[in-house]
């Protein structure tokens, strides 16, 4: 007597079926977790969620999370369909960041520059290419309130920093 075996449906989203469909989307999906899921144009897959905004001081926080590309989003997430985007929540992004894999970027609108955290082997490093700026700290950051925390108590830092960034001339007066 022979007997059937039911085989459970593990297959993943081809990819191609997922990049046609952030096509159709513009390039842009919005979860239903408010996870915000971007395509670029290399191939690599951001998504975005946000922490906090202070319209007061002008200060918004986003937790990021970077995929290589969409392989990787369909197999680190599960993806049988389309609407397993949605089951991408915030919690996710938090764990890709702890592992690595993401980071939380501060817009600082006072200073015209955006502030990075990211976790390097129980390091978080913090730096920004706008302000020329890098810092190690030797704990992990991964509280909405130690970003906001760390942005007051280094205000001062980032405004001398923004002042110190070389001044760069048009290319036509640039003499080597």
């Amino acid at each position: 007597m022979m007997m059937k075996v039911l085989k459970e449906n593990t297959d993943i989203l081809p990819a191609k079926v997922l990049d046609a469909f952030f096509a159709v989307a513009g390039m842009h999906i919005k979860t239903k977790e408010k996870v915000y899921l971007e395509l670029h144009e290399t191939g690599q897959v951001i998504a975005t969620c946000p922490l906090s905004f202070d319209e007061k001081r002008g200060i918004s926080i986003d937790l990021l999370a970077d995929y290589d590309n969409i392989e990787q989003l369909i197999k680190v997430h599960g993806i049988k369909r389309t609407e397993d985007l949605n089951r991408i929540t915030q919690s996710d992004l938090w764990l890709r960041y702890l592992g690595g894999n993401g980071y939380v970027a501060a817009d600082i609108n006072e200073l015209d520059a955006e502030l990075c955290f990211r976790i390097v082997k129980s390091v978080t490093m913090v730096y920004s290419a706008d302000m020329n700026f890098y810092q190690e700290i030797i704990h992990v950051m991964s509280m909405k309130h130690q970003f906001e925390r760390y942005i007051d108590e280094n205000m001062h830092r980032f405004a001398v920093a923004v002042l110190m960034r070389p001044m760069l001339l048009p290319e036509k007066l640039y003499v080597p």
